[in-house]
Protein backbone atom coordinates (compact mmCIF):
# COMPACT_ATOMS: atom_id res chain seq x y z
CA UNK A 1 0.00 0.00 0.00
CA UNK A 2 2.82 2.72 0.73
CA UNK A 3 4.45 1.99 -2.18
CA UNK A 4 1.06 2.65 -4.47
CA UNK A 5 0.85 5.56 -2.83
CA UNK A 6 4.23 6.93 -3.13
CA UNK A 7 4.00 5.83 -6.83
CA UNK A 8 0.88 8.34 -7.03
CA UNK A 9 3.17 11.24 -4.95
CA UNK A 10 5.50 10.71 -7.21
CA UNK A 11 3.30 10.74 -10.71
CA UNK A 12 1.62 13.97 -9.33
CA UNK A 13 5.42 15.73 -8.48
CA UNK A 14 6.18 15.01 -12.25
CA UNK A 15 2.54 16.17 -14.11
CA UNK A 16 3.40 19.69 -13.48
CA UNK A 17 6.54 19.52 -15.30
CA UNK A 18 4.52 18.03 -18.75
CA UNK A 19 2.20 21.43 -18.04
CA UNK A 20 2.61 22.99 -21.47
CA UNK A 21 5.14 20.80 -23.29
CA UNK A 22 4.83 21.21 -26.52
CA UNK A 23 7.04 20.17 -30.33
CA UNK A 24 7.78 21.48 -33.29
CA UNK A 25 4.97 19.59 -34.67
CA UNK A 26 2.23 21.17 -32.92
CA UNK A 27 3.78 24.72 -32.87
CA UNK A 28 2.92 24.53 -36.57
CA UNK A 29 -1.02 24.43 -36.10
CA UNK A 30 -1.85 28.09 -36.64
CA UNK A 31 -5.19 27.43 -35.18
CA UNK A 32 -3.66 27.10 -31.88
CA UNK A 33 -0.13 28.94 -32.01
CA UNK A 34 1.02 32.04 -34.00
CA UNK A 35 4.40 32.90 -34.86
CA UNK A 36 5.43 36.62 -33.30
CA UNK A 37 9.12 36.97 -33.83
CA UNK A 38 11.88 35.35 -36.07
CA UNK A 39 15.65 35.32 -35.70
CA UNK A 40 18.50 33.05 -37.13
CA UNK A 41 18.24 31.45 -33.45
CA UNK A 42 14.65 30.59 -33.67
CA UNK A 43 11.32 31.39 -33.62
CA UNK A 44 8.97 32.68 -30.89
CA UNK A 45 4.67 31.46 -30.89
CA UNK A 46 2.12 32.52 -28.73
CA UNK A 47 -0.55 30.57 -27.45
CA UNK A 48 -3.45 32.00 -28.70
CA UNK A 49 -5.16 30.26 -26.26
CA UNK A 50 -3.27 32.36 -23.64
CA UNK A 51 -3.67 35.87 -24.28
CA UNK A 52 -4.87 37.82 -22.05
CA UNK A 53 -5.13 41.77 -21.66
CA UNK A 54 -5.61 43.88 -18.53
CA UNK A 55 -7.48 47.31 -18.61
CA UNK A 56 -4.89 50.18 -19.90
CA UNK A 57 -4.18 53.09 -17.72
CA UNK A 58 -3.40 56.80 -18.89
CA UNK A 59 -0.07 56.40 -20.60
CA UNK A 60 -0.28 53.21 -21.29
CA UNK A 61 -1.46 50.38 -23.40
CA UNK A 62 -2.97 47.04 -22.23
CA UNK A 63 -0.70 44.58 -20.36
CA UNK A 64 -0.56 41.58 -22.35
CA UNK A 65 0.02 38.19 -20.87
CA UNK A 66 0.58 35.12 -22.70
CA UNK A 67 2.29 32.17 -22.97
CA UNK A 68 5.01 32.00 -25.17
CA UNK A 69 7.67 29.48 -26.84
CA UNK A 70 10.48 29.68 -28.37
CA UNK A 71 12.22 26.87 -30.39
CA UNK A 72 16.07 27.06 -30.30
CA UNK A 73 17.81 26.23 -33.52
CA UNK A 74 20.58 23.64 -33.70
CA UNK A 75 23.78 26.07 -33.95
CA UNK A 76 25.55 26.66 -37.54
CA UNK A 77 22.96 24.10 -39.21
CA UNK A 78 24.08 21.92 -42.40
CA UNK A 79 21.99 21.13 -45.07
CA UNK A 80 21.48 17.46 -43.59
CA UNK A 81 19.95 19.24 -40.51
CA UNK A 82 17.82 21.06 -42.29
CA UNK A 83 16.03 18.86 -44.64
CA UNK A 84 16.12 16.25 -42.50
CA UNK A 85 13.47 17.99 -40.37
CA UNK A 86 16.13 18.03 -37.17
CA UNK A 87 16.48 22.32 -37.34
CA UNK A 88 14.85 22.71 -33.68
CA UNK A 89 17.20 21.90 -30.68
CA UNK A 90 14.50 22.81 -27.88
CA UNK A 91 11.98 24.70 -26.92
CA UNK A 92 11.73 27.34 -24.04
CA UNK A 93 8.43 27.98 -22.67
CA UNK A 94 7.34 31.24 -21.08
CA UNK A 95 4.56 32.99 -18.84
CA UNK A 96 5.34 35.88 -20.45
CA UNK A 97 3.55 40.01 -19.53
CA UNK A 98 4.52 42.87 -21.88
CA UNK A 99 4.02 46.24 -21.31
CA UNK A 100 4.03 49.51 -23.52
CA UNK A 101 4.12 52.52 -21.36
CA UNK A 102 4.50 56.15 -22.86
CA UNK A 103 5.32 58.86 -20.44
CA UNK A 104 2.98 61.48 -20.37
CA UNK A 105 4.19 65.11 -20.46
CA UNK A 106 7.31 64.10 -21.71
CA UNK A 107 6.33 65.27 -25.64
CA UNK A 108 6.56 63.30 -28.14
CA UNK A 109 8.72 60.67 -26.26
CA UNK A 110 8.22 56.96 -28.01
CA UNK A 111 6.68 54.27 -26.30
CA UNK A 112 9.04 52.25 -23.98
CA UNK A 113 8.06 48.31 -24.22
CA UNK A 114 8.85 45.87 -21.07
CA UNK A 115 9.00 42.13 -20.75
CA UNK A 116 8.86 39.84 -17.66
CA UNK A 117 9.07 36.33 -19.02
CA UNK A 118 8.51 33.60 -16.44
CA UNK A 119 10.46 29.96 -17.45
CA UNK A 120 8.17 26.94 -16.97
CA UNK A 121 9.63 24.47 -19.15
CA UNK A 122 12.35 23.22 -21.43
CA UNK A 123 11.29 20.43 -24.54
CA UNK A 124 13.06 19.03 -26.75
CA UNK A 125 12.10 18.18 -29.97
CA UNK A 126 9.61 15.60 -29.50
CA UNK A 127 8.11 17.35 -26.81
CA UNK A 128 9.23 15.70 -24.01
CA UNK A 129 10.92 17.67 -20.69
CA UNK A 130 14.59 18.26 -21.94
CA UNK A 131 17.57 17.68 -19.85
CA UNK A 132 19.48 20.70 -19.68
CA UNK A 133 19.94 23.66 -17.10
CA UNK A 134 17.35 26.27 -16.48
CA UNK A 135 19.97 28.68 -16.83
CA UNK A 136 19.58 27.91 -21.18
CA UNK A 137 16.07 29.38 -20.95
CA UNK A 138 17.04 31.88 -18.75
CA UNK A 139 19.57 33.10 -21.24
CA UNK A 140 17.16 32.83 -24.06
CA UNK A 141 14.48 34.88 -21.89
CA UNK A 142 16.78 38.01 -22.19
CA UNK A 143 17.23 37.84 -25.97
CA UNK A 144 13.70 37.51 -26.21
CA UNK A 145 13.50 40.39 -23.26
CA UNK A 146 15.17 42.62 -25.66
CA UNK A 147 12.89 41.84 -28.12
CA UNK A 148 10.00 43.40 -25.98
CA UNK A 149 8.35 45.83 -28.53
CA UNK A 150 7.96 43.35 -31.76
CA UNK A 151 6.50 40.53 -29.69
CA UNK A 152 4.01 43.59 -27.49
CA UNK A 153 2.76 45.25 -31.25
CA UNK A 154 2.80 41.21 -33.28
CA UNK A 155 0.84 39.81 -30.15
CA UNK A 156 -1.64 43.34 -30.09
CA UNK A 157 -2.48 43.09 -33.23
CA UNK A 158 -3.40 39.41 -32.07
CA UNK A 159 -6.40 40.82 -29.72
Amino acid sequence: MKCKWMAALAAALLMPAAAGAVSPAELADSTKYRPLYMTEAGTVYADLSSIHTGDPVEGQLPLIQADIYMESYQPSPDYDTVVSGKLVQYVFAYHTKLLAMHRTGEGSVPLQYYADNRLFGIFDADGKPANVSPQLGEAQSIAITGEAQDLYLNLYRTL
